[in-house]
């Protein structure tokens, strides 16, 4: 951690993104963060796919694109064995799929292991909040 930053935790609330029904839930400060993906139930197959990709799926790419303008990334593991890489957490109590997420460039460059810790769960509490709330 930045000398100038010991002792010191700036409070921010997750930055929140609805994206065509995926929703992101991210901390500037630490870098860390989850995406929800869209219910099951709000899904239709793609008809301009013969392959059963439903439109949720053929969102997606354009979702990981709108994501990375705001500097914000899929967490990813070449073993997690989906094709992607990408990092499954559990699901929000609807049942909806999430993954994690990272902020490219964080303000705190080297947050403590806690700090970190406590924003993922501030994140994580912001999706299950938003999706109670519905």
């Amino acid at each position: 951690m930045d000398a100038r930053m010991e002792g010191i935790r700036m409070n921010f609330e997750p930055q929140i993104i609805e994206l065509d029904g995926y929703l992101a839930a991210a901390d500037p400060m630490t870098g860390g963060g989850y995406l929800a993906f869209p219910r099951a139930s709000e899904d239709v197959l793609n008809p301009f796919y013969g392959d059963g990709r439903t439109l949720h799926d053929a969102l997606f790419p354009q979702i990981v694109s709108q994501l990375d303008v705001h500097g914000i990334e899929p967490s990813t593991d070449d073993e997690s064995g989906d094709g992607f890489g990408l990092v499954y957490e559990s699901p929000l109590p609807d049942g909806r799929p999430v993954i994690g997420l990272l902020i490219r460039e964080p303000i705190m460059a080297s947050a403590a292991l806690d700090e970190c810790a406590s924003a993922l769960a501030a994140c994580r509490a912001a999706l299950d909040a938003a999706t109670l709330a519905d």
